[in-house]
């Protein structure tokens, strides 16, 4: 029998409080651990320790003891961090052995089927997280979550957008933003994050025509949601974004419905 491959280990923080540790690290040079604890908020020496172990195990982020300081591939990570770099981010995360497992067994999933990432309780939701803010995966409750790996050039992008939105429209030319992003998830395994930014992308290079309605926010689908990365003030946010309220494709515009039409 083959030997049985031993798990790495995974950790339980809060992902927002370590991305912004990383980023203060590189801010300072060095912090003390008391420092570093305080920056982390973890509300006590075991939750810290979740932290402390986290970051040195890929020899990415952070040379072993105290004071905290980067190695040069955690600098770079730090870099990610400050431009809200999702990719740079995942890259720079990668080399940790329990992240690396995670990012592996979303790359070997098939599109359009929900993936069991395997994940212990206890760091479920840490690692979920991740998977979400780095663009490589998305829930939808009661069906599952999704490998959104995909990058689709945008004239691509444009053509499987039309195709959704006319999958999903019912005779009045409005379909529900957050069934539509789901769609794009579900079917093409794009992330609500890349398809927001490529509908932009698409509207300004005249490949499709977008507009929205509804000024009421649709909140009767909030379990409908995902995290994503946003500037804070000196700080990295992971934002809760629910889908089907509106506001997420167009920032302060509640917008719970979309028209798309291709531009003739």
């Amino acid at each position: 029998k083959s030997a049985k491959v031993a798990q790495p280990a995974f950790y339980r923080c809060n992902i927002e409080r370590m991305l912004n540790l990383i980023a203060k690290i590189a801010e300072e040079g060095s912090l003390s651990d008391s420092r570093a604890q305080g920056i982390s908020e973890a509300k006590d020496e075991r939750g810290f320790s979740e932290f402390r172990r986290f970051l040195p195990t890929g020899e990415r982020a952070m040379q072993e003891g105290e004071p905290w300081q980067l190695t040069e591939q955690g600098a770079a990570l730090a870099s990610a961090i400050r431009e809200v770099d999702p990719e740079r981010i995942a890259d720079g995360l990668a080399n940790v052995p329990s992240v690396r497992l995670l990012f592996d067994r979303i790359a070997a999933a098939e599109i359009a089927r929900p993936i069991d990432l395997e994940l212990p309780s206890r760091a479920e939701t840490t690692y979920r997280t991740l998977a979400e803010v780095c663009l490589l995966a998305a829930p939808i409750p009661g069906e599952g979550y999704y490998a959104t790996t995909a990058k689709p050039p945008l004239r691509e992008f444009a053509d499987l957008a039309l195709e959704r939105f006319r999958e999903l429209e019912s005779g009045d030319g409005l379909v529900s933003v957050g069934a539509w992003l789901e769609a794009l998830v579900k079917r093409d395994g794009i992330h609500p994050e890349r398809s927001r930014r490529n509908l932009d992308e698409a509207q300004a290079s005249g490949m499709i025509n977008r507009s929205t309605e509804g000024s009421t926010t649709d909140t009767r689908h909030d379990q409908h949601a995902v995290h994503v990365l946003r500037r804070g003030t000196g700080a990295v946010r992971v934002d809760l974004i629910h889908l089907y309220r509106g506001d997420f494709l167009i920032a302060n515009k509640s917008s719970s419905s979309l028209r798309l039409g291709a531009v003739q």
